[in-house]
């Protein structure tokens, strides 16, 4: 079904297209790219089709590999097009890890790098080819949640500040965190729409010298990020004096369960009290158990507060807990 699907891509016949996807299915772009936006349902999809072509022409594609990670397929392709603007051809290698429904694509997200798909689908970050004999040859895989044994990852972490120019990735990662919340959210919710609009709100915030935000990296690209903040769209009052709110704390779903949220998280308490809050408060939705659990485990206590409604579409309650010093 994913060859005949490329096929259609390679013909980019939006009706061709379009009939592969299902009603409800969405498509998530790059990093970095068209706004790292979310397209939702058939018109989204569409409108994803007429901006690529709008910006590179009528693409050709070949496939590199395609792999079956059991509940989803990675597929690595090489791109060729032309610039909007340019005679020059570019090639590019993407990876699409497509999740399937009654043979049809649900979610559809597109990665600028190989092993970030593969982490993404649940698979080893090695090598994986297709033998001789056309079967795919597969890792070990599985989801690791929040509560999951916290084993190291092969690849190395570093951490840096983010600025403005963060806001897109930064997004991105949220976009997929949202989607996550699908496994248990009621249905019918929607994630929050990640807009050009909303891109430029978050590089707003980023270069304010009372936001501050650490981005997890691996060498094929950002992992996870935490952003601490004295106002969020949750709390627009001030916090308490001596009290700051934990804003953003999201990591990628390949790299959920290798320590890297409890990094990011322990550096953001560290800089609260490095900036002289003693507390430090967040909220999360109140159906989220995984990072309910994650967050309790880590020393964080439910204050009583509770919301039925919020800017996510979800009831949230509020934890807080003390700031630490560095190393503590």
């Amino acid at each position: 079904m994913v060859r005949r699907l490329r096929d259609a891509w390679c013909r980019f016949v939006p009706d061709e297209i379009v009939a592969f996807y299902s009603l409800d299915a969405e498509i998530v772009s790059p990093t970095g790219e068209m706004f790292g936006r979310v397209y939702r349902g058939h018109e989204g999809l569409r409108r994803y089709i007429s901006e690529f072509a709008a910006a590179f022409g009528a693409p050709s594609f070949e496939v590199e590999e395609l792999i079956d990670a059991g509940a989803c397929v990675v597929e690595i392709v090489q791109v060729s097009a032309r610039g909007r603007h340019s005679d020059a051809e570019g090639r590019r290698r993407i990876a699409s890890v497509y999740s399937l429904r009654a043979g049809l694509v649900f979610k559809h997200v597109i990665y600028l790098d190989r092993g970030e798909a593969l982490a993404a689908a649940g698979l080893l970050l090695r090598p994986i080819r297709e033998p001789r004999s056309g079967q795919p040859e597969k890792a070990n895989r599985g989801w690791s949640s929040p509560e999951a044994h916290e084993a190291p990852h092969p690849e190395p972490i570093t951490t840096r500040l983010a600025g403005p120019g963060d806001a897109g990735t930064l997004l991105t990662t949220v976009a997929e965190a949202f989607e996550s919340y699908r496994e248990w959210a009621p249905a019918g919710w929607q994630p929050p729409s990640q807009s050009a609009e909303a891109t430029k709100l978050l590089a707003e915030a980023l270069s304010r010298p009372d936001v501050w935000c650490l981005v997890a990296e691996s060498h094929s690209g950002p992992v996870g990020h935490v952003a601490l903040s004295p106002t969020t769209i949750v709390q627009p009052e001030p916090a308490p004096v001596g009290t700051v709110n934990l804003w953003q704390l999201f990591v990628r779903p390949g790299w959920q369960g290798r320590g890297v949220g409890r990094r990011l998280m322990r550096s953001a308490l560290s800089e609260a009290h490095r900036r002289g809050f003693a507390r430090v408060r967040l909220w999360t939705p109140r159906g989220a158990a995984r990072s309910r659990r994650f967050y309790e485990r880590e020393g964080w206590t439910p204050t009583g507060n509770e919301r039925d409604e919020s800017p996510i579409g979800l009831p949230i309650v509020e934890y807080e807990r003390a700031s630490s010093q560095p190393h503590a």
